[in-house]
């Protein structure tokens, strides 16, 4: 159904009609943000669980190579909880042009949280903090894992082998879990602003040719108006 087309089923005046579109869609939007939050926190509490389900594990049974895979777990929930916190990202970037045309409707900030606020708290010193408390996470399961492999090696005389490809399996799994962090990390923020722009080119394009079909239906107006010469009297 498109608004541009004159489509009205409410029987509301054009401009209250596509508000009412528009704080429906926004609310909508709220709701599945709020969703992926909450996915996103579960992510996290089940990964530190059973992250310390796993370190509690190795610890009484005495399993090493729990240890040394640890590092790549975790980065596996983290990249999990990235995932997730950016498909948030990209709908706040939607979000935030929403906001913008209903203040354009109203001519006046009757909402501004993602337009102007929230994008400035992605980059909160709590949300550095976090990062910083992940990061100092891997590298100590990393260094406990490493650890406990290499102690493994040197103990072990008949699988010495085998323990130096764990061990080896361990550093290179958990580089590559360090690398998809980072990566994923950096790229987050971007979904927000391509969204945002996406966004926003659909809405000039819409405007654009609204106002196209205003200036034809005016034209046809001014020609209807128009007495033109009776033929049968030249």
């Amino acid at each position: 159904m498109s608004m541009i087309a004159g489509d009205n089923p409410d029987g509301l005046p054009p401009t209250e009609s596509v508000l009412s579109y528009l704080a429906k869609e926004l609310e909508l939007t709220s709701q599945k943000i709020t969703a992926y939050h909450i996915r996103s926190e579960h992510a996290i509490t089940s990964g530190i669980a059973l992250v310390g389900g796993i370190l509690t594990a190795a610890a009484s049974l005495k399993i090493p190579t729990l240890l040394v895979f640890m590092p790549f777990g975790l980065s596996l929930v983290v990249i999990l909880s990235q995932y997730l916190n950016a498909e948030a990202l990209a709908l706040g970037g939607y979000k935030a042009v929403l906001e913008e045309e209903i203040n354009k409707l109203v001519e006046y900030p009757v909402t501004m949280w993602e337009s102007r606020i929230a994008h400035s708290r992605h980059r909160d010193i709590s949300t550095w903090a976090m990062r910083l408390m992940v990061a100092t996470s891997f590298i100590l399961l990393t260094i406990i894992g490493s650890v406990a492999g290499i102690s493994e090696l040197n103990k072990s005389e008949t699988n010495q082998p085998r323990w130096l490809l764990t061990v080896l399996g361990g550093i290179a799994t958990a580089t590559i879990g360090a690398i998809l962090m980072i990566a994923s990390g950096l790229h987050a923020h971007r979904h927000f602003r391509h969204v945002q722009d996406v966004t926003r080119k659909v809405f000039e394009e819409a405007h654009i040719l609204n106002e196209e079909k205003m200036n034809e239906e005016a034209r046809k107006e001014r020609l209807s108006r128009i007495k033109l010469p009776d033929p049968r009297f030249k």
